[in-house]
């Protein structure tokens, strides 16, 4: 649609557009609670022409070229790059126990493990998600965080016993396309149209 409008001299089959991401499936924050919205997002993409390539990164690319850890070498002058962001070094080389994306592991309580006063909220934790996994980072999961650990420092302060960390989300959303998307509110999912709307 926007080539159509905004660049009519260029012509669909000119364009080949590639999501290449490290993860098993695209929308990974979705993955556990909602496989099957990442499942409709993957097929609507695909029958939109794009290609998904998972389980791979880009880790070189030049001025005519990206080239994919597997090896695939991909003709290009244009790379738009949405990559995630490393932990800082002081997370880094702080002596707690870590998850694999390097986020520090916290309790319910967002309690460090083994730690009695020592916290982590926000990006830098692996916040147990109260629904099984653990907490996408994203901004309102950090900030219910936050609210949660003041609380809980101030129940402490009193001599009482910290709460759990409760916030489920609000939901989610991803656009596909003109018309189409995924989303969720609540646990109910939305596909297509409404989603979209």
């Amino acid at each position: 649609q926007v080539t159509k409008k905004d660049y009519p001299h260029l012509h669909a089959n000119e364009a080949r557009v590639l999501i290449v991401h490290s993860g098993e499936r695209i929308l990974p924050e979705l993955q556990h609670a909602h496989s099957k919205l990442v499942t409709y997002a993957e097929k609507t993409l695909q029958k939109a022409g794009l290609e998904i390539h998972t389980n791979t990164r880009i880790v070189a690319a030049t001025y005519e070229e990206a080239v994919l850890s597997d090896g695939t070498k991909i003709p290009t002058r244009t790379i738009l790059s949405c990559a995630g962001n490393a932990m800082p070094s002081l997370i880094q080389l702080a002596p707690f126990e870590k998850d694999e994306r390097g986020r520090i592991k916290v309790d319910s309580t967002l309690r460090v493990l083994g730690q009695n006063n020592v916290w982590a909220v926000g990006d830098c934790a692996a916040m147990p998600h109260p629904n099984g996994g653990t907490c996408p980072a994203v901004a309102i999961y950090a900030m219910m965080a936050g609210k949660r650990l003041a609380k809980n420092l101030k129940r402490i302060s009193h001599n009482q016993a910290p709460k759990p960390y409760t916030f489920t989300g609000l939901g989610d959303a991803c656009a596909l396309g003109n018309g189409k998307a995924i989303s969720q509110l609540k646990g109910i999912r939305f596909y297509g149209l409404p989603a979209w709307i």
